[in-house]
């Protein structure tokens, strides 16, 4: 059973000095993927750290195999993830690991596509989501696995009907590889999503769970009722289709739009999402980063109107038109 991390700069000699095994390193940039080169460097990176702990929990016959997105001294970016992603297509897979990703959705279509063509070639994605419970791709897919840590409880669980793709939740954890860090630097005794994604594969594929093996997670939290939304807001009325077409046009513009609708099911690549009553807050915390949020008054969200800064009737209003008169109103035109 092939596995494969993909993530910053991995060091090859870190890995096998934290967790006692031998990975295969691999290196993705300018479109290639080789041998990684440079992996004398022992260093406590991101990718170093996630790959021991991945290394040091999964079961010893299975094989490891680590990309780096970039060098050392250089920075990550979407193309080399892809790159790396398109060298599991060439022979995809059991699974791939992933405690990176971006949440610029203007950017990731690509990313989208990719890991699609991965998923239906048999392949299971585990991604870390964001720390702060925004939207992030790739983990917010359908076709990925995405995993959060959530303190205070203990074992992993399922989290059902996520809106933003929060599929296994791990509670509170430690591996060798961690304790040996936390002697290192006190940063190392809290836990993140990044940690937690490789410790949810390894635990699972040790102990031969799948998801459904995993007892459900129910979050007691009382939801949070915000006087305003933290971004504009406009409320449409009218025809889905118009709305879809107005979404398309600020996207095409620059602007990092989002449109709720209880109408269809969830697009991502297009960022028409499926929103009801009962999750709309947790849309509205997860989309903190969208320039524009569009939200469809025809349906099941009509009495959360009264959220929105501005309100629209399509019906017999050119698209264009009503782009100008939101960004009027916004003071952004």
């Amino acid at each position: 059973m092939k596995i494969v991390l993909i993530d910053d700069y991995i060091s090859r000699t870190a890995v096998q000095e934290l967790s006692g095994e031998t990975v295969n390193t691999l290196f993705s940039v300018k479109g290639k993927t080789d041998h990684q080169a440079n992996g004398a460097y022992a260093l406590r990176s991101h990718g170093t750290i996630c790959a021991s702990i991945l290394a040091s929990v999964m079961p010893r016959h299975m094989e490891l195999h680590t990309i780096s997105t970039h060098n050392k001294d250089s920075t990550i970016t979407l193309e080399n993830v892809c790159t790396a992603l398109g060298w599991c297509l060439k022979g995809p897979p059991d699974y791939i690991c992933m405690s990176l990703g971006s949440s610029n959705w203007l950017e990731v279509k690509k990313l989208g596509q990719i890991t699609k063509q991965l998923a239906d070639a048999g392949s299971r994605i585990f991604a870390a989501c964001a720390n702060n419970g925004h939207v992030v791709f790739p983990a917010a897919y359908s076709w990925v696995t995405g995993i959060r840590y959530e303190s205070g409880i203990i074992g992993l669980y399922q989290e059902r009907d996520s809106p933003i793709g929060n599929n296994i939740i791990v509670g509170d954890f430690t591996t060798p590889v961690l304790e040996k860090l936390e002697r290192e630097n006190v940063f190392f005794m809290s836990r993140t999503n990044s940690m937690a994604a490789p410790y949810a594969l390894g635990k699972m594929l040790s102990e031969g769970l799948i998801l459904t093996d995993l007892p459900a997670y129910t979050d007691r939290t009382p939801k949070l009722i915000h006087k305003e939304l933290s971004m504009p807001a406009t409320a449409l009325h009218g025809p889905l289709n118009q709305m879809r077409e107005l979404l398309a046009l600020f996207q095409k513009e620059g602007y990092q739009a989002a449109l709720l609708t209880s109408r269809q099911e969830s697009e991502w690549e297009s960022m028409v999402l499926r929103a009801t009553s009962a999750n709309f807050f947790d849309w509205v915390h997860s989309l903190e980063e969208a320039g524009i949020l569009l939200l469809d008054m025809e349906g099941d969200l009509l009495s959360f109107q009264k959220y929105a800064d501005y309100s629209i009737h399509l019906a017999g209003q050119d698209v264009r038109t009503t782009y100008n008169e939101i960004l009027q109103f916004f003071g952004t035109a």
